[in-house]
């Protein structure tokens, strides 16, 4: 009796196990499939979409409430299972704060580079021309709105948001479920997505050469961190202070040096 008990437990405990890699691979596969037809729709949309606002609309909704209808509607799990969590926040904060610190002189550095100047210059004139920071043409002076900024920094802030859910969260613990790939294969397989839609066969769509590079190179690190911390929202705050800080690197010393 004993045994024939046993050997029932056995069996159950095999198809359990079965029907959990099925539930994965589908879900890999939607997340796939899901990730795929996006980010093709991006690459070729966003040389595009015009104006500033308009970019930031079709990306907001495109990166996060498509893959969040996904969780919930077809695979019909919790947005938790994918990085919309604290996760581990020790690490998730020092991280952050080490990630800022490093990051600082590169951006001075990029700030200086005219490939940097002549992109970011051009993006952030839709904006800025609009009243958030321009130049006074009569007299030939910086003008800066700071409610304006404010308002500019909030929205590439959900922006990043939308940008870390997709990759860091959706793509990444969606993929993660191949048993072929696992966690950090999927790092990997995230990061080339990530990486191209930093390039665009715009020639003016596309951000500066440096930037395509290291965008490899950081995809790979939020993934890792993701990974570890279980949660995305740790790579948005680098990734938001990144953009941040290299808006400031090119506002601040003009503000200064019209000062004078």
């Amino acid at each position: 009796m004993s045994g024939w008990t046993q050997s029932r437990r056995r069996k159950h405990s095999d198809s359990d196990t079965e029907t959990s890699r099925s539930s994965s691979t589908l879900t890999a596969s939607i997340t796939f499939f899901v990730g795929a037809s996006i980010t093709a729709f991006l690459f070729f949309a966003n040389p595009y979409l015009t104006p500033f606002e308009g970019y930031h609309q079709v990306n907001d909704a495109v990166l996060l409430w498509v893959p969040l209808m996904a969780i919930l509607l077809f695979l019909r799990q919790s947005p938790s299972d994918f990085g919309l969590a604290a996760g581990d926040k020790k690490f998730g904060y020092r991280a952050v704060i080490i990630a800022i610190l490093c990051m600082v002189p590169i951006l001075w550095f990029a700030s200086t580079r005219s490939s940097f100047q002549n992109y970011y210059g051009d993006t952030l004139r839709q904006p800025l021309a609009i009243g958030y920071y321009a130049f006074d043409p009569i007299v030939r002076r910086p003008a800066l709105n700071l409610v304006g900024l404010v308002y500019y920094e909030a929205m590439m802030g959900f922006y990043f948001f939308c940008w870390e859910f997709f990759f860091r969260g959706f793509l990444l613990f969606g993929l993660a479920k191949f048993k072929f790939l696992g966690q950090y294969g999927a790092v990997f397989v995230q990061t080339l997505p990530f990486t191209l839609l930093h390039w665009s066969i715009v020639a003016s769509a596309s951000k500066p050469p440096l930037e395509i590079l290291s965008a490899f190179f950081g995809g790979l690190l939020l993934g890792a961190l993701a990974i570890r911390t279980k949660s995305f929202f740790y790579g948005f705050l680098i990734h938001w202070a990144i953009a941040l800080g290299l808006d400031l690197f090119f506002i601040v010393p003009s503000l200064l040096h019209h000062a004078n």
